[in-house]
């Protein structure tokens, strides 16, 4: 439930992979969702075979897709306006469930992007009790964080709210799937290669590759597992210490 090495691996890989192979499409950043990487990479050589068994299997065939959004669209992507406002079940990035770890039914929809984007994803702090109760074990009142716009950047900048931004990801999430607005983008290509084929061929043209963390997304608030809070309360902290 947070920024992690291979995820940042998988989308920077993806957009060496775009501009390498097809330099006449512009891409301004890829986005792919959390449950796209389904297990651990371990260190050593690294084969077709290890590279793809970390792929959730239904995603295995996803292909890639470029789509177009403007930065308004995308800012209401990121914020999850609708989720906040009718406590809907979570749907769009700031709409991922946050309980100190993350979970299969959550990471799914948890955004992970490459490096030229940035934001900080706050949560609701849970209320201070004296005697919390360890038996409980809901997250629902502290499921729907947020994005302030000053914290949703690409290349250092805010996103401009008229100007058209070129998204890379997978056919699957661009049908709307876990992400409803993503089928909302405009002059779709799609790709016949795999996602994953693209993360390969960036390892092996780099010979080696160590992922890291650069801080591209930031977590603050939510709670930490056994829940300290009653169900029911709900304390808002705008900057969650």
């Amino acid at each position: 439930m947070q920024e992690t090495a291979l995820g940042n691996l998988f989308c920077d890989a993806a957009a060496w992979y775009i501009r390498k192979q097809y330099p006449d499409e512009h891409i301004d950043f890829v986005f792919l969702n959390g449950g796209y990487i389904d297990n651990g990479l371990s260190k050593g050589t690294i084969t077709l075979g290890s590279l793809s068994g970390i792929v959730q299997p239904d995603s295995r065939t996803a292909q890639f897709v470029l789509l177009t959004l403007t930065g308004a669209e995308l800012k209401k992507f990121f914020n999850d306006t609708e989720g906040k406002k009718t406590n809907i079940e979570p749907g769009d990035v700031s709409g991922v469930a946050h309980s100190g770890r993350g979970g299969p039914p959550n990471t799914k929809f948890f955004g992970i992007l490459s490096k030229e984007v940035r934001y900080t994803l706050r949560y609701y702090q849970p209320p201070e009790l004296p005697n919390p109760p360890k038996e409980i074990d809901n997250a629902e009142p502290y499921q729907h964080g947020f994005i302030d716009t000053e914290a949703l950047t690409i290349n250092g900048q805010p996103m401009v709210d008229n100007q058209n931004y070129r998204i890379c990801t997978t056919d699957e999430l661009a049908s709307g799937e876990y992400f409803v607005q993503l089928a909302a983008g405009r002059d779709k290509r799609v790709i016949a290669t795999p996602f994953w084929h693209g993360v390969a061929a960036y390892i092996y043209d780099q010979n080696s590759v160590t992922p890291g963390l650069d801080g591209r997304i930031k977590v603050e608030g939510g709670v930490n597992l056994p829940p300290p809070w009653v169900p029911g309360t709900l304390v808002y902290n705008p900057t969650p210490q």
